[in-house]
């Protein structure tokens, strides 16, 4: 049976939560460029996972 429209998805929501803490513990501070990019780049893959399609 499919979840009810508008509810969140569980595994996307424990993955977001994951990542925010994640993040959350960086101190960009101590990142270099290159990380900081990488971090960029999984903050928008993040973004765009918990985004719902239009």
């Amino acid at each position: 049976m499919p979840r009810p429209k508008g509810s969140p998805n569980k595994i996307t929501s424990k993955l977001q939560d994951l990542l925010d803490d994640l993040i959350d513990s960086l101190d960009l501070n101590e990142l270099d460029n290159n990380q900081r990019i990488k971090m960029l780049q999984v903050a928008l893959q993040s973004s765009a996972i918990s985004s719902p399609r239009r």
